[in-house]
């Protein structure tokens, strides 16, 4: 089936935190209030503006797990988040979207252990887009459609992105990746990246700077695995558990 996959979560937040408001009740005391009524009719509108840009295309809302695997792997993996405030309500507001999304017969889901991130890579082969504005999908290949553009990401070039992604790391979902790299490194201008064929190559490069900076292969890859969005065959849906990211043998 030709399906946009829909990224709810990175939506739903920015449609709810959009429709919020503060009250000044005076004496400075102030509340927060969200208009679940409001946002629910913009996140329909913008699903359907998708649906009539890509016709012969239906909608399915990706949704992850509220742990996944890389908890183990690193548990302090996303551990800065803890007491980050969400819009009010806003876990009966996804399940709201859930609710009128099935009225509409839009398909709802995901998969046990995983993230959100890791069901658009699981679910995504040709014919499929990925509907998200998170610069991690740059790491999956096939058809992206962000900040209103229709994109094609070959595997090679999502291929480097996840071997940079796996030095910068990413500090909001606090994995820290190799100390001192960051995404303006020169070494990603460097002849040595920039003419790289293999992922061998890639790793190779990876690697070295993780060993320069005084760290092992284990440690490296496991920000690896913490970078890795998972892609098609990467997870076994009978045991919900993901086959771990391996580096290219050197």
């Amino acid at each position: 089936m030709s399906y946009l996959l829909y990224d709810t979560e990175f939506y739903a937040y920015r449609i709810a935190a959009g429709h919020t408001e503060d009250f000044d009740f005076g004496d400075d005391d102030y509340i927060v209030r969200i208009n679940h009524r409001d946002a629910l009719v913009a996140f329909i509108e913008h699903a359907e503006d998708l649906l009539g840009q890509f016709s012969g295309h239906d909608l399915f809302l990706v949704r992850g797990d509220t742990r996944n695997f890389r908890h183990d792997i690193w548990p302090e993996y996303k551990a800065n988040r803890k007491d980050r405030r969400r819009p009010p309500g806003y876990g009966k507001f996804l399940k709201g979207l859930s609710s009128h999304a099935k009225e509409r017969g839009w398909l709802t889901g995901g998969f046990k252990n995983v993230e959100g991130d890791d069901v658009l890579g699981i679910l995504n082969e040709p014919g499929r887009i990925i509907v998200s504005g998170d610069k991690d999908m740059l790491t999956l290949p096939g058809q992206h459609y962000r900040d209103g553009e229709l994109i094609t990401v070959s595997e090679w070039d999502a291929d480097v992105a996840f071997y940079k992604q796996t030095l910068v790391g990413d500090a909001s979902d606090n994995y820290p990746g190799c100390p001192g790299i960051g995404d303006k490194n020169k070494l990603f201008r460097s002849k040595e990246w920039l003419t790289a064929t293999t992922e061998k190559e890639l790793w190779a490069q990876v690697l070295h700077q993780y060993q320069k900076a005084g760290f092992d292969e284990l440690y490296a890859i496991t920000q690896a695995r913490c970078a890795r969005i998972l892609r098609p065959g990467e997870f076994d849906l009978d045991t919900a558990t993901p086959h771990l990211w391996e580096p290219p043998v050197i």
